[in-house]
Parts: structure tokens; C-alpha cells; sequence
């Protein structure tokens, strides 16, 4: 992965789907291109897309100010089971939810709230981002290193935590984590239809995920079926909400995507954003497309088709995808974005590995010993921004003790023209599929 594939991951945002599984799926997007693999079954799903970033620091006398995230010691409304004066407890009882609208709710909210103000108060010149009071008690601040040292020293504080940029390392996820893999999590939980011990895999869970954003076009995330008829139902109790934003309507959403908001207040609010980034969306929608596969891999509709061409020649396997999109911005007019990627693998000592049409993927080999050369190119560029391209080559030799073991070692060579960045990196890999 190039430098800019993580840069691209900038606006922190929060997207509500309403899911019917782990969901096959292929997220073609305007600037990304990636695989998502892994079925799934009817549930509701709260996505919530966002990116973790480590914001820009702003000049304080001789300090600068960073994000921090700082754990309070009260429960979080959750959690909360009574113990102050003129608080009701507002922890609910097993198989219930909070109701955020109770009064219990509010006034518990409330208190907790001035609290994280009290406490800032007591360093001095600290700026509130956000607050966290519903399953983490907490506030995510800027403060210089001197504040969040004296904050870490209040007795009502279990943690200050300085933001950080956490990077994406694979297209593959469901794979990866052995998902799909026979007797894997997806298979335990009934796969898509469920099994006469469960209900199927996901059903009546929300989920939320916290990543770069949605592309709410995408099949993985549609409330209908191939015929157009609804399925599925509004979820009562369900208090999220669609914030529309730059090329994201609250249309979008629909009864499998419940909602969605974006947050970059560490960045300076959608101003400082679109002046340092001005490809990425002031909205939930999905520039880099990390969000849109981890979201329709955790709760994406379940055997939704994949595109893009493959050809296998023997023992020799190519696969590549073009995406292409214009965006109609307010500002500044619109801009085209091309991407797309080629890949190929050569099985050294001939074995045939089959393709899974229904994943957009090619299986391994069946055999013990087996050699594989393989290489991929990728680049994305963005027609109307100067030098705003990137991209990376990757090399690589794979070695299969079986199927399900193999070793990978893998040379990549980046490009990226906006930073100036020329990297290149060895990995070495061990993989287990079962």
C-alpha cells in the first residue's frame, strides 16, 4: 500500500447500515478499487464510517496542540447503575437498550458532559472537540503536551491518549481473518439462511464501524432485492440520522444504511479539510474506500455479485479493474478521478488455481510444495488536482506448504507525486486458510 492509499483516509465519519450480512461484494469506487469478500444474513447494521487521524497542531505560545482522547473514571451511560445524588441509574437491563430521549437518559448526559468541562477547566486553554457519553465516557480535546500531563494527574481521569494514524493492510479481509473459511465464524453463526440452533449469521444486530466513509450506490448496501421489493423494515427505537453533506443526500440512506454523520473537528472543520485535501468529501461519503469494504464486509447483503474481468491461461492467472468517476463539487468545479489495477500470478510448478466468480477472486491451488510468482500494479490519479497521483508496484514469490499454508515475500516500490514520497519496502508473510 502507497503512503497516499492511508493519507486519502482523512475525514473521520459515521455511517448506520442495516445489514444482511457478512456480504459478498466488490466496492468499485471513484478513486479505489476493492475486493469484500464474505457472506451474510438479514440484520440491522449500524456502519459507522470514520478514519483515525493524527491532526494538524496548532501554535499555543512555544507548544503546539494536538488530539488527545482523554477516559474519564464515571461510567458511561451504559454502564451507569445509580450512586449519585439525583441521578437515576440508566444501565439497562439484559436484552434492553437506553432510550436516549428518557429523561433518566438526558440529565445522566448532562452531568457528565459538565464534567468533562470541569476537567479541562483545570488545565487551562484546552479546546472540546467532541464528547463521548453513551458506551465510553470521555472527550476528545486539543491540549499541549504539558496539558494532557497535568489532565493525566486528575484523579477523575483513567487515561489521556494522543491521536494517531492507523493504516489499512488488507483488501482481503474476510479471508484474512478466516471468516469464510469452512467451520470459520460465518459458518458457526448459520451462514445467510441460519441452521436450527441459530437464527443466521448477524440477525437483529447494528453495527458500527468507525473508518474513511460509504458509497451508498454500492449493491452491498441496498434495501431491496433483485426485483426491487423492500426488505427490510424501519427498526423501532432507532434514533440515528443521515447528515447530508458534498455528493451524500440523506436520501441515501435507506432501511439497511440507518444513518450516517461525518466528524474532522481535529482538522479544523470542513474549511481546513477541503484547503489541505481538496479531493476528499465533506460528507460520509467514501473517497478512499477503505469504509465501504470493511462496512460490506461485516454486514454487507449477502451472495452480492462482483464485476471486473480474470482470465487464466494454465498456470498463469490475470486479473485487473478500471474505475472512472466525475465529481460535481459547489466549489472549484468538478473533478475526474481514473483508477485501476492489473494483477497476474504465474504457479511455478503448474498446479490450477480455480476462480470464484461469485467473489471476484481466484482459490488457491490444490497441492503440497507448490511455487508462485506474482506481481500487481496500481495507481489512482485525479485528472483536475496538479500531481495528485499515486502509485505502487508490488513483486512477490509465494511458497505453499498446502492450500492453507503458504509464505509470502513481496517488494514494493510506491510512487506518490503529491508528497514527492518514492518508497520501497520488503514484507515477508506466513498466511493460514482453513
Amino acid at each position: 500500500m502507497t503512503r497516499q492509499n492511508a493519507l486519502d483516509m482523512l475525514v473521520p465519519l459515521l455511517v448506520a447500515i442495516a445489514s444482511v450480512g457478512l456480504g459478498t461484494a466488490l466496492a468499485v469506487l471513484p478513486g479505489v478499487v476493492r475486493h469484500v469478500l464474505g457472506p451474510a444474513r438479514t440484520f440491522a447494521l449500524a456502519a459507522a464510517v470514520a478514519l483515525f487521524v493524527v491532526s494538524g497542531g496548532v501554535a499555543v505560545g512555544a507548544q503546539e496542540k494536538s488530539t488527545y482522547i482523554v477516559q474519564m473514571l464515571q461510567s458511561p451511560v451504559v454502564a451507569y447503575d445509580g450512586g449519585i445524588a439525583g441521578l437515576k441509574a440508566t444501565k439497562p437491563a439484559q436484552g434492553e437498550k437506553i432510550d436516549p430521549l428518557s429523561a433518566a437518559v438526558t440529565k445522566y448526559v448532562g452531568y457528565l458532559k459538565g464534567a468533562h468541562d470541569t476537567t479541562l477547566a483545570k488545565v487551562g486553554g484546552a479546546e472540546k472537540l467532541y464528547d463521548y457519553v453513551y458506551s465510553y465516557n470521555g472527550v476528545a480535546a486539543k491540549l499541549t503536551e504539558s496539558q494532557a500531563a497535568l489532565l493525566q494527574k486528575q484523579p477523575d481521569v483513567l487515561a489521556v491518549t494522543p491521536d494517531e494514524l492507523v493504516t489499512q493492510d488488507t483488501s482481503s479481509t474476510p479471508s484474512f481473518l478466516g471468516l469464510d473459511a469452512p467451520g470459520g465464524l460465518w459458518a458457526q453463526l448459520g451462514g445467510p439462511t441460519g441452521d436450527k440452533n441459530t437464527a443466521g449469521a448477524g440477525e437483529g444486530i447494528v453495527i458500527g464501524i468507525v473508518d474513511s466513509g460509504i458509497w451508498p450506490e454500492s449493491k452491498s448496501f441496498t434495501d431491496r432485492d433483485a426485483n426491487g421489493k423492500l426488505i427490510f423494515q424501519q427498526i423501532p427505537g432507532w434514533h440515528g440520522k443521515c447528515t447530508p453533506g458534498e455528493a451524500f443526500n440523506a436520501s441515501m440512506c435507506n432501511q439497511k444504511l440507518i444513518g450516517g454523520q461525518h466528524f474532522n473537528a481535529s482538522w479544523g472543520g470542513d474549511a481546513a479539510v477541503e484547503a489541505q485535501r481538496p479531493w476528499e468529501f465533506m460528507s460520509v461519503r467514501d473517497y478512499n474506500g477503505h469504509g465501504t469494504h470493511t462496512s460490506s464486509t461485516s454486514g454487507g447483503n449477502y451472495a452480492t455479485p462482483t464485476t471486473g474481468p480474470a482470465a487464466a491461461f494454465g498456470p498463469v492467472y490475470v486479473q485487473s479493474e478500471y474505475a472512472n468517476a466525475t465529481f460535481n463539487r459547489p466549489i472549484g468545479g468538478s473533478q475526474d478521478v481514473d483508477t485501476f489495477y492489473v494483477m497476474g500470478s504465474w504457479m511455478l510448478t503448474g498446479q490450477h488455481k480455480p476462480y470464484k466468480a461469485g467473489n471476484g477472486v481466484f482459490s488457491s491451488a490444490n497441492g503440497e510444495g507448490m511455487w508462485e510468482l506474482t506481481a500487481r500494479y496500481d495507481t489512482i490519479e485525479n485528472k483536475d488536482v496538479a500531481n495528485l497521483e499515486a502509485s505502487s508496484t508490488t513483486l512477490g514469490v509465494n511458497y505453499y506448504f498446502n492450500k492453507n499454508v503458504r509464505l509470502m515475500f513481496n517488494y514494493t516500490k510506491g510512487d506518490n507525486q503529491f508528497t514527492g514520497d518514492k518508497t520501497g519496502q520488503y514484507a515477508v508473510r506466513t498466511q493460514l486458510s482453513f
